[in-house]
């Protein structure tokens, strides 16, 4: 009776481990996934621009006229360089991606850290991409 006893256990005890580790696997994966940017995004670097209050009213009420002085677009060789005011969670870390659909380029955001709160920041993004075509993109970004 007492080795029915210890094989059950080593077995629930083999079974939970398993779990663990796989458990711990799915997770280091998702979180590789999250990291994961567009192949073509060279990088994207941010800068504070303000936090939320009157001030950022505008990108509520008016968002494309509101971000008109942030944003800009060059090609330099075969990078386009695009640079656009973006509302992200204050807390937590949040990186640029972007995606393609025909001739328009959307300009993206990911939080890749688990950390929210209540409140957001407006940051400027400038996202730096492979275009050796020098393709004229339309380019939209998140709200």
């Amino acid at each position: 009776m007492k080795k029915l006893k210890a094989i059950g256990l080593t077995i629930s005890l083999t079974f939970s481990f398993g779990l663990f580790s796989c458990s711990n696997v799915t997770e280091k994966e998702q979180t590789e996934e999250i990291r994961k940017i567009h192949e073509r995004l060279i990088d994207c670097n941010t800068v504070f621009v303000m936090e939320d209050g009157e001030q950022a009213d505008g990108y509520y009420q008016n968002h494309d006229n509101f971000i008109k002085e942030y944003f800009s677009e060059a090609q330099s060789g075969d990078t386009l360089i695009v640079t656009t005011l973006m509302k992200v969670n204050a807390c937590g870390k949040t990186i640029g991606d972007i995606e393609f659909s025909g001739d328009t380029l959307f300009l993206k955001t990911r939080q890749i850290s688990d950390e929210v709160c209540a409140s957001v920041v407006y940051e400027k993004f400038t996202y730096r991409i492979y275009n050796p075509e020098k393709k004229k993109y339309q380019i939209e970004s998140e709200e």
